[in-house]
């Protein structure tokens, strides 16, 4: 089984050579690694070039954006699946694409897991990860730094450019609404770091989030959404599960 490890980069200097050797480091033989840059102007194709021989396909061009470069690793990967992991961002352990590929049991499934996020400024490390069903999904989004879309997925689908930010998390939702299986894998995948564009709002999709969830996932979901947003749902229900259990006082 081939597994892609896709980069995309700008102006990363200072952490893409950590990145690049986490995965460069990875103790499964079948890798295909691919980096797409935007044609950075600080010293970061310098460090490319240094590893260039090591890596499938290196991809130095202008883009559209994150995603517009994302896009183009789809189209370059042939891996039967694929996983980003951008600059600054690192695997936890060298075995983690080898355990990996020895839990993957079917053929056009999604695979994902853990991460820790890290918050260099505050200097913290917080786990973040679980089971993502369309409940969780309809407040928060599975970290792309685990997870592992396979061919049949990534060849058909692709990042809509229209969200600058958060491309991923319609990518996940959009999935979801097609009944595509995602397993869950109890390992933490990866190092994210926070600071990057992740940390910033998607207008276009936090102004649209309601109509996504209606036409994606229903009307069911539709309606938990907007009542988890705007009440807190549980002290709700207990207050009506008490109204039923002990009727009123008059």
């Amino acid at each position: 089984m081939k597994i892609t490890v896709a980069t995309v980069v700008l102006n990363a200097k200072n952490n893409i050579e950590e990145t690049i050797q986490s995965i460069l480091g990875q103790t499964y033989k079948d890798i295909e690694y691919i980096v797409i840059d935007g044609e950075s102007n600080d010293g970061t194709i310098d460090i490319l070039r240094k590893y260039e021989t090591k890596m499938t396909k290196l991809l130095i061009e202008k883009d559209n954006g994150l995603y517009d470069a994302m896009n183009k690793a789809l189209e370059l990967s042939t891996g039967d699946y694929l996983i980003f992991m951008n600059s600054g961002d690192t695997f936890v352990t060298p075995y983690i694409i080898e355990g990996v590929a020895n839990s993957i049991k079917y053929n056009n499934a999604v695979y994902y897991g853990n991460v820790i996020l890290l918050n260099n400024k505050q200097k913290e490390a917080i786990f973040f990860g679980g089971y993502f069903g369309k409940h969780r999904l309809c407040f928060k989004n599975i970290c792309h730094q685990s997870v592992f879309y396979s061919k049949s997925v990534y060849k058909t689908h692709k990042y809509d450019l229209k969200y600058k930010i958060f491309a991923d998390y319609m990518y996940n939702i959009s999935l979801k609404s097609e009944d595509v299986s995602f397993i869950y894998l109890k390992t933490i995948i990866s190092f994210f770091e926070l600071g990057g564009l992740s940390d910033l709002g998607d207008e276009e999709l936090i102004k649209n989030k309601g109509k996504i969830i209606l036409n994606k996932f229903g009307f069911y979901y539709y309606v938990y959404y907007l009542l988890k947003k705007n009440i807190r749902i549980r002290p709700l229900i207990k207050s009506i599960k008490e109204f039923t259990t002990h009727g009123t006082k008059g």
